[in-house]
């Protein structure tokens, strides 16, 4: 099989850039990519595109009419806010059975769009917010691992199906088997959970992060092995205890590489782990070397794993986080978020050429050890 190099695509989030309006945000995107030819796209969600079909369909045209793609952002309560609670009690096969039908209507939705849409990413919550008099029977509602293997079990026949029907979803992502086909069906759409912890009403609740979880998104992938997924490491950090790749484990540290990469199709990271390095800012400077390294190993894997499977294009996302509460957000200017955004670019070309370079390197130094 030839490798091709892929191309790095990165997409920036809309609600990174706070009550900034769509209009505004691509007008300032398209100034960053004069310089950043990586920013390939925006992140939106469906809400944000608009209130229903004529608006949604006007901001994809938007989008691509400024030349860029668009990356789908749902979450599969439907209103983007943290928990569970448009899902509502129940036993687990009925919140599995909402969680599906919120799937299949986004489908519905992002189908009107057309072919600006170049990736899907489907995010779960992982807890459902309580409170005090219910916490007793809420607590055992809440998304677990057998919630997460009923819900994709019934998930991934429709994202096949869907993804077949719309073939430019996914097609730069697309990998070559071994029988040197490229299937539509099985790139495209992506599965998140976010990771988080909380404390309501003096009530504990742990999120364990299910696909951010080694055990249990291991047992997931033997379980369904087309499953793909979104990698945040900040949330992977949380959940795990420790940074990729620092397991005492030596099986388990293998098992991230051989069977967790390979699932990747869309990489998150954050402005927080990103701006400070590009800036040489040196606030908590030994955690965050060690933090930036263990990030950068991932994407290198990935990155790796996709150029030797065909891939044209390897996706990132770029989240603006690190702010102590929303007001801080809203209190940082729109101008200094976009800075942030703009420096984290940067960062992730500078590891993306030095993965390049080292890549083409070791090809040609194998291409003349053939000769």
């Amino acid at each position: 099989m030839t490798c091709i190099t892929p191309k790095l695509a990165l997409f920036a989030p809309l609600r990174s850039a706070g009550s900034s309006t769509l209009p505004a945000f691509i007008a300032d995107l398209r100034q960053l990519r004069q310089k950043e030819t990586f920013v390939s796209g925006v992140e939106v969600s469906i809400e944000d595109l608009g209130a229903d079909g004529t608006e949604r369909r006007e901001s994809a045209q938007l989008i691509q009419e400024s030349g860029f793609d668009l990356l789908v952002n749902v979450d599969i309560n439907g209103d983007g806010k943290i928990g569970m609670e448009n899902i509502g009690a129940g036993s687990s096969s009925s919140i599995s059975s909402k969680m599906v039908q919120s799937f299949a209507s986004h489908l519905v939705k992002i189908s009107d769009l057309g072919d600006i849409v170049s990736h899907i990413n489907f995010r779960s919550f992982g807890t459902r917010r309580v409170r005090r008099a219910e916490a007793t029977n809420n607590l055992t509602q809440m998304w677990d691992d057998d919630v997460a293997l009923e819900y994709l079990l019934d998930v991934l026949p429709l994202s096949a199906q869907f993804l077949e029907d719309h073939p430019y979803i996914g097609n730069r992502g697309n990998e070559i088997d071994v029988m040197g086909g490229s299937p539509d069906h099985l790139t495209g759409i992506s599965h998140e959970t976010t990771a988080f912890r909380h404390n309501i009403d003096s009530v504990e609740s742990n999120d364990i992060g299910i696909l951010h979880n080694p055990t249990i998104v291991r047992h997931l992938l033997e379980t369904i092995p087309p499953l793909r997924l979104t990698m945040d490491l900040s949330s992977w950090h949380d959940v795990h205890g420790y940074p990729w790749g620092y397991s005492t484990d030596v099986d388990e540290a293998e098992a991230l590489s051989v069977e967790i990469v390979p699932h990747i199709d869309l990489i998150r990271t954050r402005t927080s782990l990103l701006s400070d390095c590009y800036t040489n800012k040196k606030v908590n400077s030994t955690r965050s070397d060690q933090f930036l390294r263990t990030h950068q190993s991932m994407w290198k894997e990935v990155w790796t794993r996709k150029t030797t499977r065909g891939v044209k294009e390897v996706y990132m996302t770029v989240e603006d986080d690190g702010y102590e509460s929303t007001a801080e957000f809203e209190e940082n200017s729109y101008t200094s978020r976009m800075e942030r955004l703009r420096d984290s670019i940067r960062a992730i070309r500078r590891c993306y050429d030095s993965w390049l370079r080292a890549h083409e390197s070791e090809a040609s130094s194998d291409s003349k050890l053939k000769r």
